[in-house]
């Protein structure tokens, strides 16, 4: 890919110590090519360049084969811009005439940002060819550090988020409000989400070029643009990139807590595929007729599982959607294919995977949590079943101690008083629980730890966990004598992958490290007292 100043070149696009860097220098670059009359051409320019993209479509057509990787999606990367005034970064997609821009003419100096919906595809009245949807926003000083930006492409609105805040909405539905003040009537079109729509509303606006954005794929790029004579070390440096799709295909269980013996039917729909089904061991496959599944359950007390497979999340669009140049609502988009609107698209004929879990007969073993403390500062602590799991609507439970505690039961949760003669050592509790297939009885336990300021040992505090941009860590006095930095524990910090990123004095003084530059993972502290190693997590 090319401009009138620049080639965008592989070599320019590297990876170092986790982080993927576009890079850029001014080495006079060359690119060969044939034109469409057979003839070799060769172009120069003075800047190299690097760009990622999920499928180059600037040269691209109309057919879906030229478009692009995604329809519908939550796009998130974590990067840097370079701190440059002479050049800009974006992160952006095209495809068909459409274009999103999460940021673009970046200033890395005063933290200026512009976000974009383009249409370069459409037809007016009054022979414009080109919408732009624009806002520009002043986000402070992006340059300093690492950031996470997600565009949220959803069938009836796009959001864009910095740091998991959304700055700016984008709405397919909008309602007119009109108000009055001093016989001075203002209309104002507010946008909505589909959960704001009343049923059987027919005042509802939809923006005209939605179909657009609803029926043509896009590409994913990053990358950097000139604007004055660069210093030559400007880069963008990415950490990740992540792109998240709901499945279009959809499973529906008729029955996710029979009884054993009980016949169970799964069906997969929207999709234009034959699933490929499994079961668990504890599920017999009684029948499959297409898409709809029948299964047994065998084991009393057990969680099974179904699971449908498809190749892509790719239902294939009609091809009179992207046919011409230009969209008009009266003739392009033909109402039949509206249905196929609402799906995810991506390029990758790559599995893709539903599961469904389902109870069989009387309650199997729960998740349980608990919120525990060294030194019981509440005076005692709640357990409770999880509720991610799949739990039969009318469970009763029944909590009982085992240890010399006193609880008060809340149904699902049970709150204990243990006694402290229980500090360092289990405290353990029954619990029953019964739905329409039977009961069951499981024995747990939870260790109650002892308080630490009673240790002999100092104790490292951690804050924030996980960190966001600045580490504070600090060995903690209980009954210990003041350690001076002299005679002080070593410490080590180490990433998941075993990698040493930090060594140092640890004392009893407060650290503070910036690790914006850090990739993003688990870390641990690792240092010794008196001989004995003592270690502490982050993320």
């Amino acid at each position: 890919m090319t401009n009138k100043i620049s080639l965008n070149t592989d070599d320019h696009v590297t990876i170092s110590n986790g982080i993927l860097n576009l890079e850029l220098s001014a080495n006079n670059p060359t690119y060969t090519y044939v034109d469409e009359n057979g003839v070799p051409q060769t172009i120069t320019r003075k800047y190299s360049q690097g760009m990622i993209h999920s499928r180059n479509t600037e040269e691209g057509g109309w057919s879906i084969a030229k478009m692009g990787c995604y329809k519908f999606a939550k796009f998130t990367t974590r990067m840097r811009f370079p701190k440059s005034k002479k050049v800009n970064a974006s992160f952006w997609f095209f495809g068909a005439g459409n274009e999103i821009d999460v940021f673009e003419l970046f200033d890395g100096t005063n933290g200026h940002v512009r976000s974009s919906i383009h249409q370069w595809n459409i037809i007016a009245p009054d022979g414009v060819t080109h919408a732009e949807y624009a806002l520009n926003y002043e986000l402070g000083k992006l340059a300093e550090k690492f950031h996470i930006w997600e565009l949220n492409w959803t069938p009836y609105k796009i959001t864009w988020s910095l740091d998991g805040k959304i700055f700016r909405t984008f709405y397919r539905y909008y309602q007119l409000q009109v108000t009055e003040n001093n016989h001075d009537k203002r209309a104002c079109l507010v946008g909505l989400e589909c959960a704001d729509i009343p049923q059987g509303e027919t005042e509802i606006w939809e923006l005209n070029g939605w179909y657009s954005f609803a029926t043509r794929p896009i590409d994913v790029t990053m990358g950097m643009g000139i604007l004055d004579t660069p210093n030559g070390d400007e880069k963008v440096e990415i950490d990740w990139i992540k792109i998240e799709q709901r499945p279009n295909m959809q499973i529906t269980v008729s029955d996710e807590t029979p009884c054993v013996g009980e016949p169970i039917t799964i069906m997969a729909s929207v999709t234009d595929q034959i699933a490929e089904w499994k079961v668990s061991d504890n599920l017999e496959i009684i029948s499959i007729d297409e898409n709809i599944l029948t299964v047994v359950g065998n084991q009393d007390g057990t969680l099974g599982w179904v699971e449908a497979t498809v190749i892509g999340n790719n239902i294939e669009l009609p091809e009179g959607n992207w046919n011409k140049l230009g969209y008009s609502t009266n003739d392009e988009f033909d109402k039949n294919s509206i249905p196929f609107h609402n799906f995810s698209y991506n390029c990758h004929d790559t599995p893709i995977k539903i599961k469904k879990e389902i109870l069989i007969g009387k309650p199997a073993a729960p998740i349980l949590e608990n919120n525990i403390r060294p030194c019981l500062l509440s005076g005692g602590f709640d357990i409770w079943v999880n509720q991610n799991q799949v739990l039969a609507p009318n469970t009763i439970y029944n909590w009982s101690a085992i240890s010399d505690a006193t609880i008060l039961e809340k149904d699902s949760s049970v709150w204990i008083t243990p006694s402290l003669s229980l500090e360092n050592d289990f405290f353990k509790y029954q619990l029953e629980m019964t739905n329409d297939c039977g009961s069951s009885t499981f024995d747990e336990e939870v260790f109650f730890p002892k308080c630490k300021n009673n240790s002999d040992f100092p104790v490292l505090i951690i804050y924030p966990n996980p960190v966001q941009d600045l580490l504070h860590f600090q060995l903690k006095k209980t009954n210990y004598e003041i350690i001076e930095p002299s005679d002080s524990p070593f410490l080590i910090v180490k990433s998941e992958t075993g990698e040493v990123v930090l060594r140092g004095e640890l004392g009893e003084v407060l650290h503070a490290i910036d690790i914006a530059s850090w990739a993003q993972g688990n870390y641990k502290i690792s240092y010794q007292i008196n001989g004995m190693l003592f270690s502490e997590g982050f993320s």
